[in-house]
């Protein structure tokens, strides 16, 4: 099995688990054994924030040196240089029409980040008018096709079939790192002080003191 810290793990389309492990890559388990994929084989960091599988069976890779996607044995890595706002992902998800989001923060060479996406063919970047914060770190869309966006200054969402997004206000502590909807349709924030929980539009805080 795998050494290391386990930081995330995905099931693709297919029902293959994947591994993230921290300093080492990423791994799938196939006919009993674990396979490893480092940057030997093209993934662009060992330092991998997010992962996230597509309908297409690839699975797609946030680092902290662009973004790689696996698909049919091997690697393609995006950076800066393929329309990228930054080569510092932090999340990536893909949605039910394949569609990449990628959410970068500012990296050493200047990029300011922000969120993108990717439909195969272009990088497109959202204008500070449609998500008016650039740190991003995760995107989320729930089962009513809601936007979330977790960012260093809280959550911010967009309507249905809109990318304007506005503060969704409320999380006790500023930096939400992940996003996750539960079966009932409630929506749970990560952040850098605990556990919120966005239920029927209303939102509660927990701690460790819950």
């Amino acid at each position: 099995g795998p050494q290391g810290v386990v930081d995330s793990f995905e099931l693709d389309v297919n029902g293959r688990l994947w591994l993230t492990v921290g300093g080492i890559g990423a791994m799938y388990f196939e006919d009993g054994y674990f396979h490893e994929l480092t940057v030997a084989e093209g993934l662009a960091s060992t330092e991998i924030r997010s992962m996230a599988g597509g309908p297409d069976g690839s699975i797609w890779f946030a680092t902290d040196s662009g973004l790689s996607r696996w698909s049919d044995g091997e690697f393609t890595t995006y950076t800066t240089r393929d329309g990228l706002p930054s080569t510092e992902v932090y999340g990536v998800n893909v949605d039910s029409a394949g569609i990449v989001w990628i959410a970068c923060t500012p990296d050493f060479a200047g990029a300011e980040g922000g969120l993108a996406s990717y439909d195969g063919e272009t990088f497109r970047t959202l204008s500070h008018d449609q998500m008016p914060q650039s740190v991003v770190f995760y995107p989320m869309i729930d089962g009513g096709g809601g936007f979330w966006v977790g960012t260093v200054d809280g959550v911010y969402r967009s309507d249905p079939g809109s990318l304007q997004f506005r503060p969704a206000p409320g999380v006790a502590y500023p930096y939400v790192f992940t996003l996750a909807e539960d079966a009932h349709g409630t929506m749970w924030a990560g952040t850098n002080g605990g556990l919120s929980r966005y239920a029927r539009s209303r939102l509660r805080n927990l701690t460790t003191q819950d």
